[in-house]
């Protein structure tokens, strides 16, 4: 049985290794966090379950929608609040939003059953040795990675143009007392499309079922790509009251009723522009998913995973690739 070794446990590597499963490989996941599905993340906040990562998820390929309602039976619900622009027009109004009812990271752990995924084990060593794989202390036949590029580039040399591929995003959680009077009961989420506002994203997590007790509000709020890297380094008590001042300015919030806060830094939030990865570039029997090479969408890493499970048996079993929907995936 060949050996196959998975470094990340988000939704590629997941996806990728359920898939190299069925094939009867035998697959080893290497997760440097306590935590699964990368940035389909949830936090249990205070009395909240807020999705401080990845806010929803689309289901437009007939596939996974079926795989992801068949991994969480009923447990999928449909947002169906308005996202608007900072001038009141709705964005992407036809795009059906979806999340899972008790935290989107709950889909993570549904792929995960089954499989063989050591926690917190970061990757010491990753190096080929003859026709195999050096990783850690263990040997394998072909090694997939799902992390970020300037991560992989810590252990395989890659170009200078595939080293500044990510951008970092602060996330801040910000909750209120009450139910604020003018906070329009139709709208979910609102994004600056313009670039404008120091928040790219917020969101109001209240519009997810039994997620926030009734006297309270919880906001998400995600910082603009130029925010984040400047205050990438900083403590969060540097940046926590600007995104505050603009959240109450967006949503029209009193400071008054502010409670409690939390923050996180995604240092590798999206990448900027997915690269093609040519095979040539790639060492013998390596393998590469994620959204390093598609664009950070909940569906693009999925069907990432699967392709890199297909190239990796279609080279070691000398087959076609089986086909995969090129309609999302963006290489």
């Amino acid at each position: 049985m060949k050996q196959v070794a998975i470094i990340g446990a988000g939704i590629a590597g997941l996806v990728c290794a359920r898939e190299l499963k069925k094939f009867k490989y035998k697959v080893t996941l290497f997760e440097k966090s306590r935590s699964l599905g990368g940035r389909c993340a949830t936090r249990k906040w205070n009395s909240h379950i807020v999705d401080h990562g990845l806010q929803y998820f689309t289901l437009s390929n007939e596939e996974i929608h079926k795989n992801v309602k068949y991994l969480c039976y009923s447990r999928i619900g449909l947002l169906d609040k308005a996202i608007v622009d900072l001038q009141g027009a709705e964005w992407q109004p036809d795009e059906k939003k979806y999340y899972h009812l008790d935290g989107n990271n709950r889909i993570g752990k549904a792929l995960a059953q089954g499989l063989d995924i050591r926690m917190e084990s970061p990757i010491t060593t990753l190096q080929p040795i003859t026709s195999k794989w050096r990783v850690n202390d263990h040997s394998f036949d072909y090694v997939v990675s799902s992390v970020p590029f300037p991560q992989l580039n810590n252990f395989i040399p890659l170009e200078p143009s595939l080293q500044i591929r990510f951008e970092p995003c602060l996330t801040a959680l910000f909750s209120y007392e009450g139910l604020p009077q003018n906070m329009s009961a139709d709208i979910y989420g609102i994004i600056d499309t313009s670039n404008t506002s120091i928040i790219s994203w917020s969101a109001c997590e209240n519009h997810k079922t039994n997620r926030i007790p009734l006297d309270e509000t919880v906001f998400v709020v995600h910082a603009s790509e130029k925010f984040s890297r400047e205050y990438l380094e900083t403590s969060s008590d540097a940046y926590l009251p600007h995104l505050q001042r603009e959240l109450e300015n967006t949503w029209q919030l009193s400071p008054t009723k502010q409670k409690n806060s939390f923050s996180h830094r995604w240092r590798f939030a999206r990448s900027t522009d997915p690269y093609s990865l040519p095979n040539a570039q790639l060492p013998e029997n390596f393998f590469v998913c994620g959204d390093s090479i598609v664009k950070s969408r909940f569906e693009d890493v999925w069907l990432s995973g699967l392709q890199a499970a297909y190239l990796l048996i279609a080279k070691d079993q000398q087959t076609e690739i089986p086909f995969v929907d090129k309609q999302i995936i963006t290489t």
